[in-house]
């Protein structure tokens, strides 16, 4: 799934620019499934410096990753007010630990079309760092 798509089945029609939390989902995807970077070793100021190279016109540093946070908490927002977690990411949790995790639940139902804890249960190299066999594609 596309993760613009993705976004805006959660958030919906939102009010502001969703691209750079696209963006910023794609790569954490990218990064994680394609490069083998593992969950420990991924860094939201490393996310962000890639996001910024994909806009046009990138806002400083500190303001992207401040606006990744937010769109990250708006989604962890509607993904509870809507009932969505155990669909989205795979089990109930109270808490995201953080903006970059929500970035790596919504890059693995993105990549997988499956949630994290699925994924993580079926194939938990995928998140080691290490290639492995992609049980979906």
């Amino acid at each position: 799934m596309e993760p613009m798509i993705l976004l805006r089945d959660i958030v919906g029609a939102a009010r502001g620019c969703i691209l750079p939390m696209a963006h910023a989902v794609d790569i954490t995807a990218e990064l994680l499934f394609n490069q083998h970077v593992a969950l420990d070793d991924l860094k939201l100021c490393e996310i962000c410096a890639l996001v910024a190279q994909r806009l046009e016109n990138p806002p400083k540093p500190n303001s992207l990753a401040k606006y990744i946070e937010r769109w990250a908490n708006r989604c962890w927002y509607r993904i509870r007010k809507d009932k969505r977690v155990v669909e989205l990411i795979g089990r109930e949790i109270a808490d995201i630990d953080g903006p970059c995790m929500i970035l790596v639940y919504l890059a693995t139902y993105a990549h997988f079309d499956k949630p994290y804890f699925i994924v993580l249960h079926e194939c938990p190299r995928a998140f080691t760092g290490q290639p492995f066999h992609d049980p979906v594609r």
